[in-house]
């Protein structure tokens, strides 16, 4: 980190309706000195099983944070900010509490942040029961925070997370969205989550979408929101900042 080889890109979601920007994920890439970038199927796999992963998302958040607040300055309505963590770390009482401290002390009125948690990562009842506790720390002390589940839709623990945890937040696979209008099984899947998720206030976010029929897809199953290169690659936080602002 002190040699700054890590940079932030964001992904913006945006209303599958009227296309207006609402959010945006955080996305870590790496640039070496001859400024070649190296995305993350270089080096997280290593970071998530090194004892350097506790540094990492804390440089993560502190940064997360800090543009959180450069933004957050400049706009009058809500935007989310998501952050993808690993529940090894966050599992950490020590480590929990710095960050619940440090975003509640910043005084965030605008942007929310979103923690995201792969659906692979919450396997185990463990994290299950910390997640549902961690919801209840953030309603009781009216914290700007989130809760969502990344890559949803094609685990075994879908629907149990659903019903344990009620994330506030589901990001429906990629795999689950490519094709979804030619296939039959893909479209009854999603539209079941879609009615699932909108009975229990939970926002739906598609994921990885690429093509406009599937973006009309998805307007008629009830999708909230999309992400996705059919509307933006990944820009960088000032890009973000003009696109929010407009």
């Amino acid at each position: 980190y002190k040699r700054q080889l890590f940079r932030l890109l964001i992904q913006p979601y945006f209303d599958s309706w009227n296309l207006k920007p609402v959010g945006g994920e955080f996305l870590v890439r790496i640039v070496d000195k001859d400024n070649k970038v190296y995305s993350p199927g270089y080096f997280i796999d290593f970071l998530e099983k090194s004892p350097y992963i506790f540094d990492f998302e804390a440089w993560l958040i502190d940064e997360s944070v800090r543009l959180a607040m450069e933004l957050d300055n400049s706009i009058d309505r809500e935007i989310s900010l998501s952050i993808n963590l690993t529940p090894s770390t966050v599992t950490n009482p020590d480590f929990l509490e710095a960050i619940l401290y440090k975003i509640k002390n910043e005084g965030l009125k605008n942007v929310k942040i979103v923690f995201e948690f792969t659906e692979r990562e919450v396997i185990d009842e463990n994290t299950l029961t910390f997640l549902a506790e961690l919801k209840s720390i953030i309603k009781v002390n009216n914290l700007p925070i989130r809760i969502a589940i990344d890559d949803f839709g094609t685990g075994y623990t879908s629907l149990k997370m659903l019903s344990e945890i009620v994330p506030d937040i589901i990001k429906i696979d990629r795999d689950l969205i490519n094709g979804v209008n030619l296939s039959r099984e893909k479209s009854l899947l999603v539209t079941a989550l879609s009615i699932v998720a909108g009975k229990n206030g939970i926002i739906t976010v598609a994921e990885g979408v690429e093509e406009k029929v599937e973006l009309d897809v998805l307007r008629c199953m009830g999708i909230d929101y999309i992400q996705g290169y059919l509307i933006s690659k990944p820009i960088s936080f000032n890009e973000f900042r003009s696109i929010i602002r407009l």
